[in-house]
């Protein structure tokens, strides 16, 4: 889940082409990188990431479950530049100024500046909110 709370004209989106298993193990909201060409997973946690995928997921968060157009297509919408949004996929409890890095399996958890390549840094705690009529766990963060 990912909830952009910045105005949707200042950012870059763009579709990439996905291969499977980026498709089978990502959701709304998972953080993905460039690699010839196509998207992937980072290699390690803290690597470089590009942004979250955009594309719509299955409104009940199932991995992997995508509107009709991903198979159709094989690619996924990715959004990046300076946001504030909101997320479900993050993993520990950071807490307020806490910079994040990206996991290998695409969520954010607490990195160590000047260690990993930082991504965003939370802005509000783990809560709860409802979206599109789900309760969701979340972190609000900002893109550095």
């Amino acid at each position: 889940m990912l909830r952009v709370l910045t105005n949707l004209n200042l950012l870059n989106r763009q579709d990439f082409e996905a291969p499977a298993n980026v498709i089978a193990s990502g959701v709304t909201g998972t953080w993905v990188k460039m690699e010839t060409e196509a998207l992937a997973f980072v290699g390690s946690a803290g690597d470089f990431a590009v942004g979250p995928i955009w594309t719509e997921s299955y409104r009940d968060g199932s991995i992997g479950k995508w509107t009709p157009e991903v198979a159709t297509t094989d690619q996924l919408t990715l959004i990046w530049g300076k946001m504030r949004a909101l997320t479900d996929q993050f993993s520990g409890t950071p807490a307020v100024g806490t910079p994040l890095r990206v996991r290998t399996d695409g969520k954010l958890e607490q990195g160590t500046a000047n260690s990993d390549y930082i991504v965003a840094y939370c802005t509000k705690a783990s809560h709860s909110i409802q979206h599109l009529g789900t309760s969701h766990t979340v972190i609000e963060f900002m893109t550095v």
